[in-house]
Formats: structure tokens, sequence, C-alpha cells
């Protein structure tokens, strides 16, 4: 039963060492600098590569109810500044990876990083670009010319710091790929191939 204060106010439950609340049935607790739901780490849940737009909203609105429940029962202890503190980086990087998402939307680019490998709107621009060097054609070079493209607007846009250095290095291999130009294709921009001249008093059917 709830502890009753003085005028049979009942007093707000004494806390656990790890801040457990339940909400609808799920335990959020703060353990070790880290927030849990269910004992799963909320920034590794966060992190997931599988993470939907709409499981982003709703681990940002239970982070925000834990925090206020908590902020409503505790008292400003070392704990609690660490706890609340743990919870402002959580939603912010929530906010982070939705303003990602937005982004992307807008400029028709998604990216994420596998095993340190870019991967540009479901392709990895290191292997796509290894096996444009074994078979280049003028498919392929469109292609990859709108790979460079998209790099830069990573390399340009300071919102995309993290992947900065990577898509800069592709950018630049790409550049040097594109400049040889491939067997039987002439470069986007190149000036046309001079037309054989036909030789006096002679017939295009001669």
């Amino acid at each position: 039963m709830p502890v009753r204060r003085p005028g049979g106010r009942p007093a707000a439950p004494i806390l656990d060492k790890e801040l457990s609340h339940y909400e609808e049935g799920l335990r959020w607790s703060f353990s070790g600098g880290r927030v849990f739901l269910e004992g799963h780490d909320v920034n590794a849940l966060i992190s997931d590569e599988n993470c939907s737009v709409r499981t982003w909203l709703g681990l940002a609105s239970g982070l925000d109810t834990y925090r206020k429940k908590i902020a409503a029962q505790a008292n400003q202890t070392s704990q609690f500044t660490k706890f609340d503190a743990v919870v402002e980086a959580l939603i912010g990087k929530i906010l982070g990876c939705l303003k990602r998402v937005y982004d992307q939307k807008r400029s028709g680019i998604r990216w994420q990083m596998e095993n340190g490998q870019l991967i540009l709107n479901g392709i990895n621009v290191r292997s796509f670009l290894a096996l444009y060097r074994m078979n280049r054609n003028e498919k392929a070079t469109r292609y990859l010319e709108g790979l460079k493209e998209k790099l830069e607007i990573i390399v340009n846009d300071p919102d995309h710091g993290k992947i900065r250095p990577t898509a800069l290095e592709l950018l630049e291999e790409i550049k040097e790929t594109l400049g040889k130009a491939p067997r039987g294709t002439a470069p986007r921009g190149a000036p046309p191939r001079p037309l054989r001249p036909v030789p006096a008093g002679g017939g295009l059917g001669s």
C-alpha cells in the first residue's frame, strides 16, 4: 500500500535503485548509466537499422513520460541528475534520426553504414565501384555519375558530417575512375568524335 502523508494524502511510491516505472505493462528502468525497456537497452533500440519512424516516436514519447514520472517522485540526487541527462541525450538522438529520415526523403538520398561500408540508396558504393572497374559500359557509367552527384550532396551538407569522410573518399575515387574514359564510351561532356572525311567525288554509299 502507498505510504500516507499526514492529513491522509498518499505519498509518491518509493523508487527502487533502478528507478523502475511501469507504463502500459512495460517496465522502464535505469542502471549503469543506461535506460532499459523490458530489459532492452534503449540506446541500442534507437540505433537498430531496422528501427522505424513509428518506433522512434513511441520511444521518444515513452522516455518523456518516464522522465516526468521519475521527476515527480525523485529528489534532486546525483542519480536523478545523471538519469535526466541520459534521457535527454536519448531523446536528442531520436530527433536526430527523425531529421535524417526527413532529409533523406527531401533529397532522395538514403544511406546507412554497414561494417564500415557506405550503403547509398541500397547500393554498396565501394562494391559497385569495384564491379564498374571490371566491366565498364554506358549504363553503368550513368549510374556511377548519379552516385557521384549524391555523394557531392552529402559532402556539402553539414548535417551529414558523420559520414562525410567516407563519402569524400569514395567521391574522389569515383571522380578518378570516371576521368579515365571507359572503353567504347565517352565521358559525359566530352566533345563528339570527328566525322571521317568523305573522299572528294564520293558518296556515302561508295
